[in-house]
């Protein structure tokens, strides 16, 4: 419990002290009101490396999807990333959302460079954390695999 609550504070610290906010009014608009606690996640997609749109529920095996949205040039966003990495290791499948511009091979080298896991995807245009109703970087977002 200790454990999940320091989590917790030190996510939304580094999210309210982040030196690269993302705004919510810069972001792209859902086409519905954004996701509450206990609603559907139904929809919640990316792109992969190759640019596909994948669907978010759908990536990894476990019930549980821990979906964290992180930019590159984000030192708030690596910090808070290695500590999310840590604490759902084993626990639920770890997917994370950069909302960087440009190639996807910037994210791949960043990923690399920096020995994080996961299952890396990319939304330029913000809309993904958009429909958690997130308007900044880092977040993180988590779902059953149903939904």
């Amino acid at each position: 419990m200790k454990k999940a609550l320091v989590l917790s504070l030190t996510i939304l610290l580094v999210a309210v002290f982040s030196v690269a906010p993302v705004f919510a009014e810069e972001a792209a608009k859902p086409e519905g009101p954004p996701f509450q606690v206990g609603m559907m996640a139904k929809g919640v997609k990316a792109n992969d490396s190759s640019g596909a749109a994948v669907d978010l529920l759908t990536v990894g095996d476990r019930d549980k999807k821990v979906i964290m949205f992180t930019n590159t040039a984000c030192s708030a966003c690596k910090e808070a990333l290695r500590i999310v990495q840590q604490t759902v290791a084993g626990k639920a499948d770890l997917i994370i959302v950069a909302t960087d511009f440009g190639p996807f091979e910037r994210i791949a080298n960043y990923k690399e460079k920096n020995a994080f896991g996961g299952k890396w995807f990319q939304d330029e245009e913000f809309a993904t954390p958009a429909m958690f109703d997130f308007g900044f970087t880092p977040a993180v977002a988590v779902v059953q695999k149903d939904g």
